[in-house]
């Protein structure tokens, strides 16, 4: 059974929390590849965010 897109959302959203916590821990949170994941956290964050708001 296919999950609907807001819970497919929220176990992204999740992963990539985790994924930007353990790059913060090693590389520090100025690094560009924490930001990169940061920038892709706000986006799935800002697709929830639409979904939402419809």
């Amino acid at each position: 059974m296919m999950q609907n897109l807001p819970e497919v959302l929220y176990v992204q959203i999740e992963q990539k929390r985790e994924e930007m916590i353990l790059l913060g821990d090693q590389y520090g949170l100025t690094s560009p590849k924490v930001i990169q994941v940061s920038q892709q956290l706000d986006d799935l964050l800002n697709r929830l965010s639409y979904l939402q708001s419809q």
